[in-house]
């Protein structure tokens, strides 16, 4: 793949315009490519192997997000990227830097979202000496980005800042990193320019897809129980009316996946819930009921599906994406549609005739009439321990699904999977692929920065919370009002819940009840208020809402500490290994059967 995108590099630099050209040096020429990009913002941590580069920044007017650590630096602008669509870009150093951003990189891939990092390293005429923070970063980022690229000599960095941002959003979005040698930096060269600077551009509705549109329309026209099935494509087409247009005009009932919530208002009469391993029984179960289904925007992953072979068999499948990678990968589909969300939902609007499928629907309802009664009406209780299910479900009637809600990973994830009620489209954000535990707090700042307007809640673990917690600096440093519900079991909660109910009870290194330093659990609400933040613990039920009213009311970031019920278990599960009908509503009851 490298030498593809070098082959290209290598004729911009052949065709490129005459006009505009300056010498500049290398750092100067990763500043001017950025101005072109429409780059507003860049998160930063600076270094000697990318202190000419910093040098060229000093003179430029980027919105620098001075950052606590590199992985909180990428999730940051990983969450920025979400929230506008824009590219996130960093700016970081060698060896330590470099290999921090690792993990950024890869939750970026995984949930596709458009990066472009760029690091610093030592000079060429001294690599592979094993100099000071040297380190082929390279080569370690190539699985986890879309391309990976070191600069080869000073004249090549406008192209390849070009390229760069062209890999970062062409068809299905994803991180790229660029790596400079440091005397490449200092060099100088003539800046050679393209006008205009290659950008986003949404890829039109080719001949063959609008005939799998076409046959897509003929298969939901006939089926008596068509269902979608709707990911985070959908939100980030911002195809969320268009997904609408065509639920509403079939009458099809709309499931989605963990990261598609919200691009379907959460009170509509054609929304059924969410979808996998800690989703809805109705939305699960008539995944094996429904006679076509389409999957829009989403990858059939296995979180999603259970066991393959238990999946979906009865059905014909559609799936549209922009991704070709993404069809057959992991359920073979009769049509196949490869398309952007919006302009493919827009024409299958167009397609389809108008229907309604209430007995269908009924069948949704009546299952989730059995999930309140079996689970739902006992999580919410306001009885007994805090409980995360509880929390949310006040914090949903109080916001009216009006905030922006990021969720880390974990029970609290799917704790806010289940019961946030998020009535504004692309109002949801978490990680999916990667699960990346510590990414909500750094992705909430980034989400923060990107919409300062609008209130912004993270919900967190301790454990997720803890890992990342110095970003909390990054937030104070820059005035960044983010508002944290931390739901603080002691511990690590998922993992705990599957060791209780898959591997016999043997809790192995999850219960964190003591720090060892006091010989208590670590105190959230000085933490913050050590960084100039409201904060507060909350224990009772009763402090709850007066608690959420006085953090959602603060102009400035605030944390509450909500000491829940470390025994809570998030039901319902698809336990794994399962198929994706097989559904635990309570535990040691066995699989609920219709």
């Amino acid at each position: 793949m490298g030498g593809f995108f070098m082959a290209i590099a290598e004729r911009q630099l052949e065709a490129q315009s005459s006009t505009g050209r300056e010498t500049l040096t290398g750092g100067q020429a990763v500043m001017r490519s950025l101005e072109r990009h429409h780059v507003k913002k860049i998160a930063v941590l600076p270094g000697g192997a990318i202190m000419p580069t910093f040098d060229a920044l000093y003179d430029y007017p980027f919105e620098r997000i001075e950052v606590t650590h590199e992985q909180g630096g990428t999730h940051i602008m990983d969450g920025y990227a979400r929230a506008t669509g824009e590219v996130g870009v960093g700016l970081f150093t060698s060896g330590p830097g470099a290999t921090n951003t690792l993990t950024g990189l890869y939750t970026g891939q995984m949930d596709n979202v458009p990066m472009v990092i760029i690091t610093g390293n030592v000079a060429s005429t001294v690599e592979g000496t094993r100099a000071f923070q040297e380190a082929d970063i390279v080569s370690g980022a190539l699985p986890f980005t879309k391309w990976a690229y070191q600069i080869k000599n000073v004249e090549e960095i406008p192209a390849i800042m070009d390229q760069a941002f062209h890999v970062a959003q062409d068809g299905a979005p994803g991180p790229a990193l660029i790596d400079i040698p440091r005397n490449w930096q200092v060099a100088k060269a003539e800046f050679k320019i393209f006008s205009p600077a290659p950008g986003f551009m949404r890829p039109e509705l080719t001949p063959q897809a609008l005939g799998q549109i076409e046959r897509a329309a003929d298969l939901l026209n006939k089926s008596k129980r068509p269902y979608i099935l709707a990911g985070q494509g959908v939100s980030r087409s911002r195809a969320a009316e268009a997904l609408k247009a065509v639920a509403e005009k079939g009458g099809i009932p709309v499931a989605t996946t963990l990261l598609g919530l919200s691009s379907m208002p959460s009170d509509h009469s054609l929304y059924v819930g969410g979808l996998g391993m800690h989703g809805d029984l109705g939305a699960n179960i008539n995944t094996n009921r429904a006679q076509t289904i389409l999957g829009v925007g989403m990858r059939f992953d296995d979180r999603v599906t259970g066991k393959v072979a238990g999946y979906a068999k009865q059905a014909q499948i559609i799936h549209m994406d922009i991704n070709l990678e993404e069809f057959n990968r992991v359920v073979n589909a009769d049509v196949a549609i490869q398309a952007d969300a919006l302009l493919g939902l827009q024409a299958l609007a167009e397609a389809l005739r108008e229907n309604s499928h209430e007995e269908w629907l009924e069948e949704f309802r009546k299952l989730a009439r059995v999930q309140y009664e079996r689970v739902t009406r006992k999580a919410i209780a306001i009885e007994g321990p805090l409980t995360m299910a509880g929390i949310t479900h006040i914090y949903s009637k109080l916001t009216q699904g009006k905030t922006i809600a990021v969720a880390d990973v974990g029970q609290h994830q799917m704790a806010a999977f289940q019961h946030l009620m998020q009535e504004d489209p692309y109002s949801f954000f978490t990680t999916g692929g990667a699960g990346t535990m510590g990414w909500g707090l750094p992705a909430a700042i980034g989400i923060k920065i990107a919409h300062p307007e609008k209130e912004v809640v993270l919900i967190v673990g301790d454990g997720g919370f803890q890992m990342t917690e110095g970003e909390l600096t990054t937030a104070a440093n820059h005035g960044v009002a983010v508002k944290i519900a931390l739901f603080n079991n002691r511990g690590l909660g998922l993992v705990r819940q599957w060791q209780e109910d898959f591997w016999d009870g043997r809790r192995s290194s999850v219960d964190r009840k003591r720090s060892s330093v006091d010989r208590k659990p670590p105190d959230f609400v000085k933490i913050a208020e050590s960084r100039g933040f409201g904060g507060e613990k909350v224990t009772r039920w009763d402090e709850v809402e007066p608690g959420l009213v006085r953090m959602l009311t603060s102009p400035d970031a605030y944390l509450l500490d909500f000491w829940v019920d470390p025994n809570e278990k998030i039901l319902p599960i698809m336990p794994p290994g399962a198929n994706v009908d097989q559904i635990i509503l309570e535990p040691g009851r066995g699989f609920y059967k219709i």
